[in-house]
């Protein structure tokens, strides 16, 4: 979700399970070991599980047989896919119902996850306070930095998510009408310089403490 992918936590695993290149796995798959190594603790949260041990219905996966079969040179895949959507075999014969079930247990397992991941937090920074409107938090090419990477700097592997892409931009432009950093002090062009400190770069004012 970090680069803008996905526009929930809950449906991001989908991108590296399903991923030739990252864990080269599938739904089908992922589902029926959650169903064998998982069950207790899963159905404990989200309910039963449908029986995805029913050969029946559906069809087991190994490990060495899930995902896709062969990459070309570019890293696309050439070969089969299995257990996924569009692979017109394991998963695509599934009955409708059958794939809604094993499409929600990563679902699920997504939710979990992203539960999880609200719980990690590095605390309040600078670029939180700038956000919340504090002109003094970023220094001028900070500022200008975070609004390159949401305009003309953009990568398609770095897409910055939409709150971020719609924030930046109009906190620059805010910080900008009010006269904030247009101007560096003439005596420092160290990209350390930061108003927090009176203007003065960290070498300057360690000199400066030397000789108190």
């Amino acid at each position: 979700m970090w680069d803008g992918r996905h526009d929930a936590l809950y449906n991001q695993p989908f991108g590296p399970i399903e991923s030739p290149v990252e864990m080269n796995s599938s739904r089908l798959y992922a589902a029926e070991q959650i169903f064998i190594h998982q069950r207790d603790e899963y159905e404990k949260i989200f309910g039963a599980l449908a029986p995805l041990d029913d050969v029946t219905r559906f069809p087991q996966l190994a490990a060495d047989q899930t995902g896709c079969e062969k990459l070309d040179a570019n890293l696309k895949c050439i070969g089969t896919m299995h257990g996924v959507p569009g692979d017109g075999s394991e998963y695509d014969g599934l009955s409708r119902a059958d794939q809604d079930a094993v499409t929600r247990v990563v679902v699920n397992v997504g939710k979990a996850l992203g539960a999880y991941e609200r719980l990690l937090t590095c605390g309040s920074t600078r670029f939180d306070a700038w956000m919340k409107g504090d002109d003094t938090a970023l220094n001028r090419a900070e500022q200008r930095g975070a609004a390159l990477f949401v305009e003309k700097a953009t990568a398609r592997a770095a897409t910055p998510v939409p709150i971020l892409r719609r924030k930046i931009p109009q906190r620059w432009a805010e910080a900008r009408r009010r006269g904030y950093g247009l101007h560096r002090p003439r005596r420092s062009r160290r990209s350390d310089w930061h108003p927090a400190d009176g203007g003065r770069s960290v070498e300057r004012k360690q000199r400066l403490q030397r000789r108190r």
